[in-house]
């Protein structure tokens, strides 16, 4: 039904906490695919990284998604879709004035539980705490993300209806 499963709190944002609600796990899936929910404020944007091991693929149901894959910059409008193989650099964010919602798909499964423990980790340390950023570092890590480094979500943007 709407609401379930329930919305997990993972990042402290600007104006309220990005969620994640985990649709399909790997659990359901027999390991092959999960579906995610989620629902990322303005401001929010990731490290420049690369999954080894999973594919992904972004649906924005709502708001202008920003993604950059390797050296392209795309503005994401509801209704976009943008599938990214396993090993390409990318990097997504919201660097607009309202909520982004999408959903995203990994294959194989696994990645979903990266929203799990960054909910659990913001429930015991702080946002601002200096062990924050070294314990996401640890959890990027162990969820199949190669940090890159960081990227500027402001260059001037290939559009995507």
């Amino acid at each position: 039904p709407p609401g379930d499963p329930k919305p997990l709190l993972y990042e402290a944002g600007a104006t309220a906490p990005n969620s994640a609600r985990l649709l399909t796990t790997g659990d359901e899936t027999d390991g092959a695919w999960s579906l995610v929910e989620l629902t990322e404020m303005p401001g929010t944007k990731t490290t420049w990284h690369r999954h080894p091991h999973t594919d992904q693929a972004y649906y924005v149901r709502e708001g202008v998604f920003t993604v950059k894959v390797e050296d392209k910059i795309y503005q994401l409008h509801a209704g976009g879709y943008i599938f990214i193989p396993r090993g390409t650099p990318h990097g997504t964010g919201n660097v607009g004035s309202v909520p982004v919602n999408v959903l995203l798909i990994d294959g194989p499964a696994g990645f979903e539980r990266y929203f799990q423990a960054r909910a659990d980790l913001l429930k015991t340390i702080g946002a601002h705490d200096p062990k924050f950023q070294e314990r996401m570092r640890e959890l990027r890590k162990q969820y199949d993300t190669e940090e890159l480094g960081v990227w500027d979500p402001n260059r001037k943007a290939n559009v995507i209806p």
